[in-house]
């Protein structure tokens, strides 16, 4: 059974985008190679998500990053690791917004950890101005290296890649 979301909208122009994403992804090599190399990059994507005492993901009003649990908690290193790679000036996203995000701002703040030779851990939507770590810094398993977390799209994302 499909379940709609939203019955409004203009289904005219949702389907004319949706032929021509389909006929980009069956005919553009360009197209193809982009979803493959964005496909092998989610491939081992991990959400982590907390939730509140009655199983809540957010409390109140969720355009507000306070109203999710997960908000300004801290996030552990993962291993003993080296960061090759950190950002830390991007605005906090707007969880659940319409607002687009280009390619570069999507992971918004994030740290990189060099796990081992070609294996690595990527945190993203980290809190703005929270990252206290640059690349060479040096990090101990468990330790709160890395930074507060934001609920934006989506919330503690530690992606391991190799």
């Amino acid at each position: 059974m499909r379940h709609r979301l939203n019955r409004g909208g203009d289904h005219a122009l949702n389907r004319a985008i949706h032929t021509i994403a389909t006929v980009r992804m069956r005919d553009c090599p360009t197209t193809q190679a982009y979803i493959a190399r964005r496909t092998a990059e989610q491939r081992y994507a991990i959400d982590f998500n907390k939730i509140n005492s009655g199983g809540f993901l957010a409390v109140g009003d969720r355009s507000k990053n306070e109203s999710w649990p997960t908000y300004d908690q801290t996030v552990l290193a993962v291993a003993d690791s080296d960061v090759v790679a950190a950002a830390n000036d991007f605005p906090d996203q707007i969880p659940e917004a319409a607002k687009p995000v280009t390619i570069k701002e999507a992971d918004g703040n994030y740290v990189m950890l060099h796990l081992a030779e070609g294996v690595y851990a990527f945190y993203a939507h980290l809190k703005p101005g929270t990252v206290a770590v640059h690349a060479g810094t040096a990090c101990t398993a468990a330790s709160p290296s890395p930074a507060p977390a934001t609920p934006a799209a989506p919330p503690d994302r530690i992606r391991t890649s190799n």
